[in-house]
């Protein structure tokens, strides 16, 4: 199967928030997609991952969508060894029956798996580009993006390894965009035991990337023994 194009990721994405929503549920996109719709550009992503604000266990949430009468999303097993959860698939349409099947696959998630805080519907970010897709809050994503490098990269299962190196590349174009960007209230919102977590974390990261040393101290994040707070445009 080829790889999915750009469009067809926005489409599998405001197909899902639309969807979840019609379920009645707070939604919003985060990972490499949440990272692409933000300005990340060097790769497009593969699938999704969206978090429903809920306190429903997330296989609860895959069969919902998947018994939606829309008929767009189906399940399949994990193919991972001792995996027994299912995996949401959304179908790609199809211009016309002479080009492939494609799906999108669809990671949903619930508050409080890998620390995800419960984000409030106000916090979500809404961009101009994207209206109708709500986005997890820049430094929010930027923290889980470092815990599943943070984590990964030592991880036994060689999968799991595999994912580090692009989760570390991720981690830096964000780091440049924020920096190169007006971080207003809405992007900076993060829980504090996120933040406190991080600390070492980041501490991780810039012995890997020593490079990335002041792009953490702009932020706000000590590296050292001295501390730098960035000064967002909304304080001024």
């Amino acid at each position: 199967m080829s790889d999915l194009t750009f469009n067809e990721i926005i489409k599998a994405a405001r197909v899902t928030v639309e969807t979840l929503h019609d379920l009645g549920y707070s939604c919003c996109l985060f990972g490499s997609t949440a990272c692409a719709l933000y300005g990340m550009d060097y790769r497009t992503p593969k699938d999704i991952d969206v978090i429903v604000i809920t306190r429903k266990e997330d296989e609860t949430i895959k069969d919902e969508i998947t018994d939606h009468p829309s008929n767009r999303f189906f399940l399949s097993q994990s193919s991972q060894p001792n995996q027994t959860y299912n995996k949401v698939y959304f179908k790609v349409p199809r211009r016309s029956r002479r080009f492939e099947r494609k799906e999108c696959k669809v990671d949903i998630l619930v508050p409080g798996t890998i620390h995800i805080p419960r984000i409030p519907a106000r916090r979500m970010v809404y961009l101009d580009e994207y209206p109708d897709i709500p986005l997890i809050p820049l430094m929010t994503l930027l923290l889980l993006k470092l815990q599943g490098w943070n984590e990964n990269r030592s991880d036994r299962r060689p999968w799991k390894r595999k994912k580090a190196p692009k989760e570390e590349e991720d981690i830096k174009e964000l780091l440049d965009l924020m920096v190169n960007r007006a971080m207003d209230e809405e992007d900076e919102w993060c829980p504090s035991y996120l933040k406190d977590m991080a600390k070492a974390w980041v501490k991780k990261f810039v012995k890997t990337c020593p490079s990335y040393e002041w792009r953490w101290n702009r932020l706000g994040f000590e590296t050292e023994d001295r501390i730098y707070y960035a000064i967002s445009a909304w304080e001024l």
